[in-house]
């Protein structure tokens, strides 16, 4: 299959997994340390920014972690998982009239449950309501918040910011257990496979022009061209994912193979 380089599109099925996985991880590290399975994982959606002090707004880009698990578009979200049920809700700001004269219709609480397939949809100023209402023991409801240093960028993850009227209770997760959902979804959700071929073939790509402007003049082959040849056969070329062979020896590779062996060992000329 020859690679166009363009992302495939992710079906909201998968969102609805990612939040099960990470509700079976919060689940087994409660029962670790015997602590009853209640309490609500919240958390808070990216906002909008504008640039400076003018009124043009940046492009917005979601909250990597609220993306994983409810893939919302819009900003100024907050969503929660019910560790007890399972079931999810999200909630919306709301928008004043004045936004569907210049941005179009305001869609309705309806509209976003089913397009991110979540239990229940709420407004953000009734947080506190729908929290202590749902919350089934007594006091303020127990909440899981997101809370932990990023090592890549060495800044702590900002935990969601609410009504004080919930903040009396809180237990902070770690994003960790988010990154073990998250690596366990990549590996056995099917919707993530397509994804997984492109991200491989994308890393290919970036290698070919990487070595042709390292090494001017050498040919490299192109990763997402197929073609066959006689002495590289797929069966010769499975040495290749653990052995350190160099590349000219697998330049037919077939696609999925190809992309292993292009982002694994490097380019060399004939």
């Amino acid at each position: 299959m020859t690679s166009s380089l363009s992302p495939p599109e992710v079906p909201n099925e998968l969102y609805v997994i990612n939040r099960e996985k990470l509700i079976k991880s919060l689940r087994g590290h409660l029962s670790s340390s015997s602590r009853p399975h209640q309490g609500f994982v919240f958390l808070q959606g990216g906002e909008e920014q504008s640039r400076y002090c003018t009124d043009h707004d940046d492009l917005f880009r979601q909250e990597s972690y609220f993306a994983y698990l409810f893939g919302v578009k819009e900003p100024g979200f907050y969503g929660a998982i019910d560790v007890a049920t399972g079931d999810s809700m999200l909630f919306a700001p709301r928008l004043p009239d004045s936004y569907a004269v210049w941005l179009g219709k305001i869609k309705p609480l309806s509209y976003f449950k089913e397009k991110y397939r979540v239990n229940k949809v709420f407004y953000t100023d009734e947080i506190v309501h729908v929290l202590l209402d749902l919350y089934k023991e007594k006091g303020n409801p127990l909440l899981f918040l997101l809370h932990g240093l990023n090592t890549d960028s060495n800044k702590l993850s900002k935990p969601a910011d609410f009504q004080r009227e919930c903040r009396r209770r809180l237990d902070l997760f770690s994003p960790l257990l988010l990154v073990k959902s998250a690596a366990a979804a990549l590996r056995s959700s099917s919707p993530s496979s397509d994804w997984r071929r492109w991200f491989e073939e994308i890393a290919a790509a970036v290698q070919i022009v990487q070595r042709t402007i390292a090494m001017p003049g050498v040919e490299v082959e192109d990763p997402t061209r197929e073609q066959e040849s006689p002495d590289c056969s797929p069966t010769r070329c499975c040495p290749c994912f653990s052995a350190a062979t160099s590349f000219r020896h697998c330049r037919t590779v077939p696609p999925r193979r190809r992309s292993r062996t292009a982002a694994t060992f490097s380019y060399l000329p004939n």
